[in-house]
C-alpha cells in the first residue's frame, strides 16, 4: 500500500526528453477501497517536476476508484528542462492508505 509519502520511482538517467517522448501512458486500480491520494511526476535529479499531478487527474478523475482498471496519461510537454530522469508514482499522504495497483506502465513516442 502507499504510505508515508513512498514512491515507485522508474530511473533511467537523462533518457526521457520532452522533444522526442509524449509522456508515460498507465493503468491504475484503487483495489476494494479506492480513493487513494498519489501523485505522478517526472523526475530530474532526485527531484519531482512541477506542476505534479494527482494520478485520479491524469486519469481525468477526482478519485482513482475501487473495482476498476482506469487509464492515465501524463504528458511531458509541460516539462522543458531538458531530459529527464525517470518518473515516479508518489503517495499524496503522510499516513497509510488502502492498496492500489498499477499495470502497463509504459512511455509514449512520437509517432
Amino acid at each position: 500500500p502507499p504510505n508515508n509519502w513512498q514512491a515507485v520511482w522508474f530511473y533511467c538517467s537523462g533518457c526521457l526528453d520532452p522533444e522526442i517522448h509524449k509522456g508515460v501512458e498507465f493503468w491504475v486500480h484503487g483495489g476494494t477501497a479506492g480513493g487513494q491520494k498519489m501523485l505522478v511526476a517526472p523526475v530530474l535529479v532526485s527531484s519531482f517536476l512541477n506542476p505534479f499531478v494527482e494520478v485520479a487527474h491524469a486519469c481525468g478523475l477526482e478519485e482513482i476508484p475501487a473495482n476498476q482498471w482506469v487509464k492515465g496519461f501524463l504528458p511531458f510537454a509541460p516539462y522543458q528542462e531538458g531530459p529527464m530522469d525517470g518518473f515516479w508514482f508518489q503517495s499524496m499522504d503522510p499516513g497509510s492508505q488502502p492498496t492500489v495497483y498499477l499495470d502497463d506502465i509504459r512511455v509514449i513516442g512520437f509517432p
